[in-house]
Parts: C-alpha cells; sequence; structure tokens
C-alpha cells in the first residue's frame, strides 16, 4: 500500500488505546505516512486529552495532503472524544470511502453507529472490516456483540414482551491495534494471533453407535458410563450444529430445556434455526472437555467450544447441564462465558 509517505522508523511504531464512550476506540499511533511536526504534536494532544488543539494541528495536515489516512483517522477520534458523532461519522464515512482496505476506520465507524442504536449499519461496517482482514479477530468479537443485542431483542419479541429499554443496553465494542501496519507486520501479527495447535473433539467421528432409543431411563449407570455417553452426545450434538442440521441439532435438547434470558423453548428453537440456516458453512470444534456429576443424576460438562462460520467465530466456555432420558442424554441448561 503506498501513499507516497515515507514511514518512520520500526522503533516509532508503536500503538496506544483510547476509550470514548461506552464503546471502546481504536487510537494508536499509526505506521507514520508523514514526519510532520504538526501531526506528532496531534498525537500528543490526544493523548493528553487536549483533542481540539489536536483537531487543529490535524486539519492543517489534512489541508496539506487530502490523502493522509493517519490525520483523518486521528480527527476521526478526536471528534469522537468531543462527542461530535456525526462529524466523527462523516469523517470516517469518507475515510472507508478513499480506503476501504482499511479495517480499523471501519470498526470505528461501527461503534458510532452502535451507539445510535443502528445495529444493522454498525454490523454492515463489521462485515467490511472483517472483508479486509479476516485475521481481525476483534471485529468478530464486535460483531458478537452485535448479534447478542439482537437475539435479546428477538427473545423480547418471540415472548411478546417490550422490548429492552435500548439507551439501558450497553455494548463495548472492543478496540483494535496496529492500525494501518505494512503488508510483513500484518503477517506477523497475524501469526501472533493464530492459537496454538490443539487437539480438540473430532466433531466427526466415525462408526458412533446411535443411542438405543427404546430402553428405559437406566439410574444405576456408573459414573465412568455416565461420562462415556454425555461426552458420545456432546460430540454427536457439535457435529450437528456443524452440518447445519438443525432437526439433529434440537434434538440434543431437553424438552423442558431452559433457554438463557427466559424465553419459551419454541422460540428459542425459532431463532436457533434461523441461526443454523443463515451461514454458507458451520464449524464447530469442543475441546478440554471436563464433566462433574450431580447429586440429582444429571452431569455437567465444561468445555472450550471454537466457533467459525463464514461470517462470525468466536471461542467461549461452554456449559451444559445434561439429564438422562429414555432417549439418551438431553440438555436443559446452557450456558457460556467468552474466554
Amino acid at each position: 500500500m503506498n501513499f507516497n509517505h515515507k514511514p518512520l522508523s520500526t522503533a516509532k511504531n508503536y500503538y496506544k488505546k483510547f476509550v470514548v464512550l461506552a464503546g471502546s476506540l481504536v487510537f494508536s499511533s499509526l505506521y507514520a505516512f508523514t514526519a510532520h511536526a504538526d501531526l506528532n504534536r496531534a498525537r500528543a494532544y490526544l493523548e493528553q486529552g487536549r483533542t481540539q488543539e489536536a483537531i487543529l494541528e490535524l486539519e492543517g495536515d489534512i489541508s496539506a495532503d487530502p490523502n493522509n489516512a493517519e490525520a483523518r483517522f486521528l480527527k476521526g477520534v478526536a471528534l469522537q472524544a468531543m462527542k461530535r458523532h456525526d462529524e466523527a461519522i462523516e469523517m470516517y464515512s469518507g475515510l472507508v470511502n478513499d480506503f476501504p482496505e482499511l479495517p480499523e476506520p471501519w470498526n470505528n465507524l461501527a461503534v458510532l453507529w452502535a451507539d445510535k442504536q443502528e445495529f444493522d449499519k454498525a454490523e454492515d461496517a463489521l462485515r467490511a472490516a472483517i472483508k479486509t482482514n479476516k485475521s481481525y479477530a476483534t471485529a468478530h468479537e464486535n460483531l458478537g456483540d452485535i448479534y447478542t443485542q439482537r437475539a435479546s431483542i428477538a427473545y423480547s419479541d418471540a415472548l411478546s414482551l417490550q422490548p429492552p429499554n435500548s439507551s439501558a443496553v450497553e455494548i463495548k465494542l472492543s478496540m483494535i491495534d496496529n492500525i494501518l501496519l505494512p503488508p510483513e507486520a500484518r503477517r506477523q501479527v497475524v501469526a501472533q494471533q493464530t492459537p496454538a495447535n490443539t487437539r480438540p473433539v473430532n466433531t466427526r467421528p466415525a462408526n458412533t453407535t446411535p443411542a438405543n432409543t427404546s430402553r428405559p431411563v437406566d439410574t444405576a449407570n456408573t459414573s465412568a458410563a455416565n461420562n462415556s455417553a454425555v461426552r458420545d452426545a456432546i460430540v454427536q450434538w457439535a457435529d450437528a450444529w456443524s452440518r447445519r442440521d438443525v432437526p439433529g441439532y434440537l434434538s440434543y435438547y431437553a424438552n423442558n430445556f431452559r433457554p438463557v434470558g427466559g424465553a419459551s423453548r419454541t422460540a428459542w428453537a425459532k431463532y436457533r434455526s434461523e441461526r443454523l440456516k443463515a451461514p454458507s458453512f458451520i464449524l464447530v470444534n469442543v475441546s478440554d472437555l471436563r464433566m462433574s456429576n450431580n447429586s440429582d443424576g444429571s452431569v455437567s460438562a465444561t468445555f472450550k467450544q471454537d466457533y467459525q462460520s463464514d461470517g462470525y467465530k468466536d471461542k467461549v466456555i461452554k456449559t451444559l447441564r445434561m439429564v438422562n432420558t429414555a432417549s439418551g442424554w438431553k440438555i436443559v441448561r446452557e450456558q457460556s462465558k467468552p474466554l
């Protein structure tokens, strides 16, 4: 990427974070494309909270070089800090129009739209950020926050409840570092973000014997046998999810399954069906599975869940509470915590 500016030395490629409102916004000493003293002063002013002075310095740079992406980005950050959101949106919109390959302005634009409860626009901006660089895990996490908010609204609508007070909903979109890195540095960041090779539970086991649906519940099973059966059920549940097999996936949830958030099982099942059908592919891996036997005969299984699709990915710690029924082990409670 050539902006016809000479980069500063590697020693000057440092990055700092800046938080604005409920959303976390990107503030980095960008990979510099100019050594102008006024741009350096603008950075210093931003760090000190002297945003008006920073804007004056940045406007000088932008006037001298309208294609200076760094100066325009920093001016957007300054405008956000001053709560001049409409002007910040205009600044970022112009920036992504001129430099659509940069994910970070897209991210900050999403923060602004989310702050205005414009979740469709926020999602579009985050998808654009991910399209420019699929390795930006933070953009995926931000998109997950948008999905979570929509799920809350969908659950409320399904229950015919009043939608949650939007002013009380706080969506904290995470910061993205390493803005405007050169290609080689971007590759290094991707390598650092790639998780260590683990051995997840195979979600497509060969020759898995289906549970015998005709036998009654056997309360005399040993703990070891229970754990083995629960493990098989979780593997098959993840496999059905990965295959986007909606009936198969839902069959692993008991009739008395209680969704988090208070929705009915029917409303939850409808929502989950839509979420499984939406992506073109889904891959769910389960690893580090641990189980404990409860006094009521149920089993609690906790594991790391790695979810990927064409538009979203996340990693969570999931806990399933499962009970033995005439048709096998079923989920009665499901909880997730972000890693």
